[in-house]
C-alpha cells in the first residue's frame, strides 16, 4: 500500500514539474516574440520619420527606396529625386544629432553597374549577391556583397567617387554544410 502512495506522490512531483517547464518555455517564446516584434517597430518607427524629415526639409521632393547601414552611427541611406536638380542620395546619420545630412548628386559617383565590373575584374568566378550603399568613417561607399572562387563571403566597399577599393572582409566558413 505504501509503494502505491511513494509512486503516486513522485508522478505528481513528475507532472508538476512538466507543467511548469511547459510555462516557462511559452513565456519565454512570448516574450521573444514580443522582443523582436518592438525592434522591428523601432526600426520601421525610425525610418518614417527620417523620410518625412527629408521630404519636410525639402532635400527631395519623391523618395524612391531606402536603406540602413550601421557602422560607427546608423544611417539611413534615402535615394529620391528633387525634380529641379535631379536624383539624390541622402545620408542620414540616426545616432548622432549634431551631424547634418550628406548630400550627393547620382550623376556624380559611379553607378551600380559600374561597381559591378569593377568587381568583376578584381573577381571573375564570383557569385554576387546585392550591392547596397555604405557609410564608413563619413565616406560614402557601394558595399559590394559576393561569394569568392573560394566560397567565402565577401564584403567589399569601394568609393563611390572612383570606385577605389576602401576596405573588404573575407569571411570564413569554420564548418562546411553536408551535402
Amino acid at each position: 500500500m505504501r509503494k502505491n502512495v511513494k509512486n503516486s506522490t513522485r508522478n505528481t512531483w513528475v507532472k508538476v514539474i512538466i507543467i511548469c517547464f511547459v510555462l516557462l518555455l511559452i513565456g519565454v517564446t512570448i516574450y521573444l516574440y514580443k522582443l523582436y516584434e518592438s525592434i522591428e517597430s523601432t526600426k520601421f518607427t525610425q525610418m518614417e520619420k527620417t523620410h518625412s524629415s527629408v521630404l519636410e526639409s525639402r532635400i527631395v521632393d519623391e523618395i524612391h527606396h531606402s536603406y540602413q547601414f550601421q557602422d560607427e552611427h546608423l544611417y539611413h541611406i534615402i535615394f529620391g529625386t528633387l525634380h529641379s536638380e535631379g536624383e539624390k542620395i541622402i545620408f542620414v546619420p540616426v545616432t548622432s544629432d549634431n551631424e547634418d545630412p550628406i548630400i550627393i548628386d547620382k550623376d556624380s559617383i559611379l553607378s551600380e553597374e559600374n561597381i559591378v565590373d569593377i568587381s568583376k575584374q578584381d573577381c571573375e568566378d564570383c557569385r554576387f549577391v546585392r550591392i547596397n550603399p555604405a557609410m564608413i568613417q563619413g565616406e560614402p561607399l557601394w558595399e559590394v556583397i559576393l561569394y569568392d572562387s573560394k566560397d567565402r563571403y565577401v564584403m567589399d566597399y569601394l568609393s563611390m567617387s572612383d570606385g577605389k577599393r576602401y576596405e573588404q572582409i573575407r569571411l570564413i566558413r569554420k564548418y562546411k554544410e553536408r551535402s
